[in-house]
């Protein structure tokens, strides 16, 4: 059997599979869009949490060792994770348990591994959709109303893919998340300030701290914590609406990212094993996050896709939404992850 220290590292290349290796943490190309991803954790009320699947992996330990004596073959079988593997990440922007809230990140992590490729399509809360049983209306909508499986639905019927498991957490727990790597450094302009410390007087009201030992006061390049970085993640009112703010959260997971890699094994541990503490919504099996852990080192060398839904230049707008030019939207989805 595997001894106590080796199973720590296991649970912790289970924990950062799905919020680490999900999130691009290799070369990337950039797509004519620019890359756009979002580093996702946080907390929903939910009895099917995260934090249970370390339990559940407790029981999935003779599995790593049969793959410790097989060939990749038999890895695929025994984990269920097939050639073709999708998972939606959904960042929600609720406040209280009174309902979902709005689905403001909408990440596509696809796994291709006869091409030895992961993309991450990010959809823009604006884009206009056919909800199922709802009607015509804006994408981030379908998650308000139906959770993160009408949301899934939504995403099926209308780019005709399929999606294999999801992971929902909300934005405030990203701050807990920033704190654990201590803070990143952002340039920040003026015109961001306001609006940043707008959103840190509303996050810090309803966590109970005091806003005023938050709230920036000069533009530069600042270290932020983590309800400070948020509150910059969140701006969608300083230069092109939602495009800018996806960006916005770009650079924020490739600070983090930057900060893991120069992490020693047990700076890695320690993160790993906090964030197992942090509860989101999912429908994995134990099997499927051990399966996504086996294949860490495999994917770790894959090429990375991010881009961004709509397109440029294939998308109308109606009102606020953006309709998408769906034939060739669809074409070019598929074309990138099938």
């Amino acid at each position: 059997m595997l001894n106590k220290i080796a199973k720590r590292i296991i649970l912790l290349l289970c924990t950062i599979t799905v919020v680490g290796v999900l999130s691009g943490c290799t070369e990337t190309i950039l797509s004519q869009n620019g890359p756009t991803a979002i580093f996702v954790a946080g907390k929903l009320d939910s009895d099917n949490t995260f934090s249970k699947s370390v339990n559940w992996l407790e029981n999935a330990f003779s599995k790593f060792e049969n793959l410790a004596k097989h060939g990749a073959e038999e890895k695929s079988q025994t984990l269920a994770i097939p050639d073709q593997y999708q998972v939606l990440l959904i960042g929600s922007d609720r406040r209280d348990g009174s309902w979902n809230g709005n689905s403001d990140v909408m990440i596509l992590a696809s796994l291709n591994r006869n091409k030895k490729t992961i993309s991450f399509i990010s959809f823009m809360r604006d884009t206009g959709v056919n909800v199922p049983n709802v009607g015509y209306g804006k994408l981030n909508c379908s998650f308000a109303k139906g959770g993160a499986k009408l949301l899934q639905s939504t995403l099926e019927s209308n780019f005709q893919i399929s999606i294999d498991n999801y992971i929902a957490t909300d934005f405030v727990s990203m701050a807990d998340i920033i704190d654990l790597f201590g803070g990143v450094d952002l340039d920040i302009t003026d015109a961001e300030i306001p609006v940043i410390n707008g959103y840190i007087n509303e996050m810090a009201t309803l966590r109970g701290f005091d806003p005023s030992e938050y709230q920036l006061s000069a533009a530069g390049t600042l270290h932020l914590n983590g309800l400070q970085a948020v509150g910059y993640m969140r701006d969608r009112y300083v230069g092109s609406n939602d495009f800018q703010r996806t960006e916005r959260q770009r650079i924020v997971l490739q600070k983090l990212l930057e900060k893991l890699k120069t992490m020693n094994a047990l700076e890695i541990l320690k993160l790993g094993s906090s964030m197992t503490n942090l509860s989101i919504q999912h429908n994995f099996t134990a099997e499927q996050i051990a399966g996504l852990a086996a294949l860490a080192l495999e994917c770790r060398n894959y090429t990375v896709v991010m881009d961004r839904i709509p397109y440029d230049g294939l998308y109308t707008s109606n009102g606020e939404n953006l309709d998408p030019v769906w034939p060739e939207t669809i074409e070019k989805l598929h074309a990138t992850i099938y």
